[in-house]
């Protein structure tokens, strides 16, 4: 028997939540001092609340568009958020403080958006993998716990435009110098990328002056792009105390060349139909919940429906290939037929 669903219940089933946590605010540091400890809590979690707004509004938008970007204190961002976690938790003498994480809602920011006509992109680059190189009076460091790596490792490499992965520093990885590491010797990294599931790897080399100076060199060795950045920095308190700024500079800079990219394919809505095969009903269903975890699909329409086979009319941004990729993290694979020149979709 061939089953019709509408698209009212398809749309119970099926509905676009954020991808890889674009929309996620996570280890955001939050402190406020009252007259009580109770109202500390609230004033903290309040302002953390307003900064994670602050925070997913740049993320999204292009820098040029930031002056148009609203007061975020003036929105209703209580009625933005998914999910809040609190962990951390510490109060003394009336001062309260901890680390926020904040998941917000996807559909009310992109309208607010919409409103502004601003053009956004909410998909993420491919994982890169990070090697943070310090050099200073000891020599060439890529492995080991230094301020440099500390610096990286401090900030939320996962949930950005363009998310990073930092080595973990196993065996395998320290058996590579730091001098082949800063030279992008090819044999070396192709390992590194296989370790890995990458394709592009960047050394961030920071280079500690002795008068507080720090000169941070960013190679990117990639499959499609090599690129090499400089810039450098100061701090009266040396070059370990200007860290923080210049990784939080670089990840904005990562940011803002994926956002380039991404933007206009991320605003380019297409519609394509699709034969989904699947074993029995559960299967059915992890394909539906693997759907919805998808950005780029912003609809999916259910044309008909025979056990073991749905044909799909899926309304998606960006292209295809990109379309493949995020289908491939949430565990779908998208095929093309060359018999029959049909899309067609399984659980992987």
């Amino acid at each position: 028997m061939r089953l019709f669903v509408s698209l009212f219940f398809l749309g119970l089933l099926v509905s676009p939540v954020a991808y890889g946590g674009i929309y996620d605010v996570a280890g955001l540091p939050i402190k406020a001092r009252a007259a009580t400890s109770a109202q500390a809590r609230t004033m903290a979690l309040r302002q953390g609340q307003v900064e994670a707004l602050e925070v997913i509004l740049r993320r999204l938008s292009p820098r040029a568009d930031w002056s148009r970007l609203p007061d975020a204190a003036s929105l209703d961002f209580e009625t933005m958020i998914n999910r809040i976690e609190l962990d951390e938790e510490k109060t003394i003498s009336r001062t309260y403080s901890a680390t926020l994480f904040v998941a917000f809602a996807a559909q009310p920011l992109r309208q607010i958006f919409q409103d502004l006509d601003i053009a956004i992109s909410e998909s993420q680059n491919r994982p890169l993998l990070l090697i943070p190189v310090l050099e200073d009076r000891d020599g060439l460091q890529a492995w080991g716990q230094h301020w440099w790596r500390d610096a990286w490792q401090a900030q939320d490499l996962e949930n950005i435009p363009s998310p990073l992965i930092l080595a973990e520093q196993g065996e395998a990885d320290i058996a590579i110098t730091a001098e082949d590491i800063v030279r992008g010797h090819p044999v070396k990294l192709a390992q590194l990328n296989r370790r890995y599931d990458t394709s592009t790897i960047l050394v961030a080399h920071a280079l500690a002056g002795q008068t507080g100076r720090l000169g941070v060199t960013l190679y990117i060795f990639g499959e499609h792009e090599s690129d090499v950045i400089i810039r450098t920095y100061s701090a009266p308190a040396g070059s370990a105390a200007a860290a923080p700024q210049a990784v939080a500079e670089f990840l904005l800079l990562l940011g803002e060349r994926w956002k380039t990219q991404a933007t206009p394919l991320d605003n380019a809505t297409q519609i394509v139909t699709i034969l989904a095969t699947f074993a029995d009903l559960p299967a059915w269903l992890r394909m539906q919940q693997s759907l919805a975890a998808v950005t780029s699909v912003r609809l999916v329409r259910l044309v008909e429906i025979s056990p073991p086979r749905a044909v799909l009319a899926v309304s998606y941004t960006g292209s295809q290939e990109t379309l493949t990729d995020h289908l491939d993290r949430q565990g779908l694979r998208l095929l093309n037929n060359p018999t029959t020149d049909e899309l067609e979709l399984e659980l992987k």
